[in-house]
């Protein structure tokens, strides 16, 4: 291992799922590369993951507890504690391939990029919401290509919520098969002193923040990570028990124009932060509020909430469609009317 620092630090933010962490931990170990170190950042308040941690009695993994218990800080605090030449952040549901950092070594030595992405599988499993994904392996199609990517591109199809994966300009750019050099996050850290935006419930703001500062990005179409699809995790599960991790974190949208606590609004308040935060590096990208209505209007019917904040939502909803151009109202006032008029059947 390098004396100095190592060439991987491998990020594992959790909310105290130790026996998703032990999985997460192994497929680190488990690599051909072994000059890393894993951290684990535990906002849970339990005492099993930093027990897991331990039980490997492996002096590369190190367990640190985010502050406050508080797991909107998880990435942020992991990412300043890595030592690291290159971050990857790994959620505590998925899993690096034996040969990823591998792949990565490699991609690293040719093209000297600041930013490598690669592709990724999916687990689901046996309780996922849908019944025909379940207990299964997702393919992701990949071409085994690579390429350079403009950083720019990366931030206008942020910004857009646009589309990426197989067969589209842009690839997924997913987390758990991302690497960040250490260059680019000292730069974020020095100019905002965090490189996540704080006391926000997701991540979304992390990508626009490092991209922002990164000089070069490179793709590798080849999976190198399986990401989880389960049934606990938060993409999956909104509605319900995953805002109960945030319970510390109220949602209170100051500049996305809807006020429904969705997975989409949530991102969308991160994002419009970002550009606020960084205007000089991000000013300059719209945000794609047609697009962000085909997740929005149907997030919100689901969305578990009483009677009165049911109301205030779909009122806030309707007010914000005025506001948009003729095309846009015409395309999503009658689903959402059609979803509106249907909620009262769902509290009967």
């Amino acid at each position: 291992m390098n004396s100095v620092r190592p060439e991987f630090s491998i990020l594992i933010p959790t909310t105290g799922r130790a026996h998703l962490v032990r999985v997460a931990v192994e497929s680190v170990l488990r690599q051909s590369v072994e000059d890393f170190e894993v951290l684990i950042a535990d906002a849970g308040e339990a005492r099993e993951t930093r027990q897991a941690a331990a039980g490997f009695g492996d002096r590369r993994i190190r367990y640190v507890e985010t502050p406050d218990h508080n797991p909107s800080l998880g990435w942020d605090f992991a990412g300043k504690q890595a030592n690291g030449e290159y971050l990857l952040w790994l959620d505590d549901d998925n899993y690096l391939l034996q040969f990823a950092l591998e792949v990565f070594h490699d991609a690293i030595a040719r093209t000297h990029a600041e930013v490598i992405t690669a592709n990724h599988l999916y687990y689901y499993d046996g309780r996922y919401p849908r019944h025909n994904l379940r207990n299964s392996i997702g393919v992701v199609p990949f071409a085994s290509d690579e390429r350079p990517i403009d950083t720019r591109e990366v931030l206008r199809a942020v910004f857009a919520l646009g589309r990426r994966g197989s067969g589209l300009p842009l690839p997924r750019l997913h987390p758990a098969a991302t690497i960040f050099s250490r260059r680019v996050v000292e730069r974020a850290i020095l100019r905002l002193g965090y490189i996540q935006l704080p006391h926000m419930r997701t991540n979304q703001s992390i990508q626009p923040i490092l991209y922002a500062h990164a000089e070069s990005c490179f793709f590798l179409d080849r999976p190198i990570s399986i990401v989880g699809r389960l049934s606990v995790s938060v993409s999956q599960d909104w509605s319900r028990s995953a805002r109960n991790h945030f319970k510390k974190v109220p949602f209170t949208p100051r500049l996305s124009p809807v006020i429904g606590d969705t997975r989409t609004n949530n991102a969308v308040e991160s994002l419009l932060r970002a550009k606020e935060a960084l205007p000089d590096l991000l000013g300059s990208y719209p945000l794609d509020y047609h697009r962000f209505l085909e997740f929005y209007v149907r997030e919100l019917f689901f969305l578990d909430t009483d009677v009165e904040t049911t109301i205030q939502n779909w009122r806030n909803l309707f007010v914000f469609l005025r506001t948009l151009p003729a095309k846009t109202q015409k395309t999503f006032r009658p689903l959402a009317w059609k979803l509106a008029v249907t909620i009262p059947f769902l509290f009967l």
